[in-house]
């Protein structure tokens, strides 16, 4: 029963990502329609303030430069998943599931207005990628030296990080500790910013 379970699961996989890629190229087809190409202005711009002390706010919006590299992604990661769904893949939950993610953080980097949002979208795109890098990368070293891809091994980066540094959580702290560092210092430039803006106001102010 329960390998009947996860075979109809595995096979739902592949479905719902296709959907889920459909969904994303029909919304922008939509958006595309409404979007009035005749203008250089942003349009469709949402914005809510979240951090009113260093001005960090939700504040997206398209141009048109940022709506044809959303399509290229929606369709590009689409073909993908329709590919990976055809090739079948070892493990279709974490590889849609990934390739999904890294979609969704992708069109929140081309949308992104703000400078702190812009970077959490930067930093969550490169979660995915870096898994999905990894194992590419790596098939491509193996068949290149000759090794047979389909025959166990432990090459990949983050295998060798973990037998570097003994253990997984070895690893996991030292990559979150990366991460919260870039984040402090985004902070920092967004804090850098807000003051350099107060300075400059005050400077006009007194010219004038």
């Amino acid at each position: 029963r329960d390998s009947s379970v996860t075979g109809v699961q595995t096979c739902a996989l592949p479905i719902f990502a296709i959907a889920a890629a459909a969904a994303e190229i029909a919304l922008w087809v939509a958006t595309l329609i409404r979007f009035d190409l005749s203008s250089g202005q942003e349009q469709f711009r949402q914005h809510a303030s979240w951090f009113t002390d260093l001005k960090v706010t939700f504040d997206i919006g398209l141009y048109q430069y940022s709506l044809w590299l959303i399509g290229m992604t929606v369709i590009v990661m689409g073909a993908a998943i329709v590919y990976g769904a055809w090739a079948g893949r070892e493990r279709p939950r974490a590889y849609f599931g990934l390739l999904l993610f890294l979609m969704a953080a992708v069109v929140a980097v081309f949308e992104a207005q703000d400078f702190l949002l812009f970077y959490v979208a930067w930093e969550a795109m490169l979660i995915p990628l870096y898994f999905l890098l990894d194992a590419a990368l790596t098939l491509a070293r193996r068949v290149a030296s000759g090794a047979k891809p389909w025959v166990a091994h432990r090459t990949h980066l983050y295998q060798r990080a973990a037998a570097a540094w003994a253990n997984h959580a070895a690893v996991v702290v030292r990559i979150a500790a990366l991460n919260i560092a870039l984040l402090a210092l985004a902070a920092l430039a967004v804090q850098y910013r807000s003051w350099l803006d107060r300075k400059s106001t005050r400077l006009n102010s007194s010219h004038t």
